[in-house]
């Protein structure tokens, strides 16, 4: 029996509805100090978003810039404080969700993307580590995006050039991160 065209992705909705609940709950509920690393990559976007310059205090070249930067735009857009960060983690941790299915679904069907994209909605670790300012949840969307694309890439047509640059952009960023 054919499933209707809005039932195909009743599986995906499902886990992204249970990605940005939990990891809405986690922000909203636990709180906690930067600590480490990002109280570094926290300083170093606010400098970036309203100074111009790259490093907390002072240039530097300490930690890659991708998490940053990213940070710095969202505080630009949005103010410079860490539930604004942390709600930016929560879209890349619903977003990584989305890929984890993607790509569990076009390498192995359908079900292996659904547990797979269930599994990484569910597990406490990445649900916690919404609440850090670090550069792990938007690196795991670098590198599901790029495996995902890498996966996706036509052999022929003028389409593959398109997306082998932005394959190209989404590695480098992700390697800056």
């Amino acid at each position: 029996m054919k499933q209707p065209p809005g039932m195909r992705f009743a599986p995906l909705l499902l886990v992204l509805t249970i990605s940005l609940t939990l990891r809405l709950a986690c922000v909203l509920v636990i709180q906690n100090e930067q600590y480490s690393d990002s109280v570094w990559y926290d300083a170093a976007a606010k400098q970036v978003a309203f100074a111009g310059e790259y490093g907390p205090g002072r240039p530097s070249a300490w930690f890659p810039p991708g998490y940053p930067f990213f940070l710095a735009a969202v505080y630009r857009l949005w103010g410079a404080s860490a539930l604004v960060g942390k709600l930016a983690n929560v879209c890349l941790g619903v977003i990584t969700c989305a890929l984890t299915y993607l790509l569990g679904r076009s390498l192995a069907g359908e079900r292996t993307g659904f547990l797979a994209a269930l599994l990484l909605a569910l597990w406490p670790n990445v649900i916690f580590h919404t609440c850090i300012l670090s550069s792990e949840p938007f690196a795991m969307v670098g590198f599901l995006l790029a495996y995902w694309l890498g996966t996706q890439l036509p052999q022929t047509g003028s389409v593959v050039c398109l997306r082998s640059v932005l394959l190209g952009v989404v590695l480098a960023w992700t390697i800056l991160t």
